[in-house]
């Protein structure tokens, strides 16, 4: 097993656990908690049979079900305002100065506009783009990297993270870009607040080909797949050893 390490600059914020990395599964949205796994359905065929007159839903699709089960969502160590005016003019402030490994001990730094904002679709909405220096590094084995992407199903009209992919076995410093898209001139992050995911993979090349499913190969293993998923009426893949922890 693999291990990866988040490592606090900061002697203060390293006691307070509550605003460390947490794994993904412990930022599961409330209304994806609350879908049932079975529903009544509707089909009034269905309803001839008991054992039909429950309804599947997105708690049983391979899609939805495992992404919650990778990567660590990173909070906001303390508050960040930000603003934004229409004439382009910005500002941030925090209300501390936590020790990170920028030489200058910047909080927040930003990207001009021409960098990254100018070329964007204008129904982006992105209006500035403004780096959040952490206060931690990280540190991952040989060969791996980190997906940086928002947290899945969250949705959010004032701000994102930007989705990316770097080397984090070459690069410890943690900063995240925050894509300000907010009609307000201001816009407060609380403490806590989660702002992103990071996913470690290891990178590998790939070359593909398109072939013909009749290959032995392929086949025998999309025939065990066809039946086991199509062999009982719901949540084969949950339920019937298709789903691994």
């Amino acid at each position: 097993m693999k291990k990866i390490y988040f490592t606090i600059t900061d002697d203060a914020l390293l006691e307070d656990k509550s605003l460390h990395p947490q794994p993904m599964q412990k930022f599961i949205p409330k209304w994806f908690r609350n879908i049932p796994t079975d529903i009544i359905s509707t089909d009034e065929h269905a309803q001839v049979f008991e054992h039909l007159r429950g309804g599947i839903t997105v708690k049983t699709c391979p899609s939805f079900i495992d992404i919650y089960k990778e990567g660590y969502v990173l909070l906001a160590p303390q508050d960040y305002l930000f603003r934004v005016e229409e004439n382009g003019e910005w500002t941030w402030r925090t209300p501390t100065e936590f020790e990170n490994l920028c030489p200058e001990n910047k909080q927040v730094e930003h990207h001009a506009n021409f960098q990254f904002v100018n070329h964007l679709p204008k129904e982006a909405g992105v209006k500035k783009v403004f780096k959040i220096i952490l206060p931690m590094s990280m540190h991952l084995p040989k060969g791996y990297s980190i997906r940086q992407m928002p947290i899945p199903y969250t949705y959010n009209e004032d701000w994102d993270i930007a989705y990316g992919v770097y080397k984090a076995d070459k690069v410890n410093q943690v900063n995240l870009q925050l894509l300000y898209k907010s009609d307000k001139e201001e816009l407060l992050i609380k403490q806590g607040t989660p702002l992103c995911v990071y996913v470690p993979f290891k990178r590998e090349k790939f070359i593909y080909s398109v072939v013909s499913n009749k290959k032995k190969k392929f086949r025998k293993k999309d025939y065990i797949y066809k039946v086991r998923q199509n062999g009982k009426f719901r949540s084969a893949y949950y339920r019937d050893g298709l789903h691994k922890e």
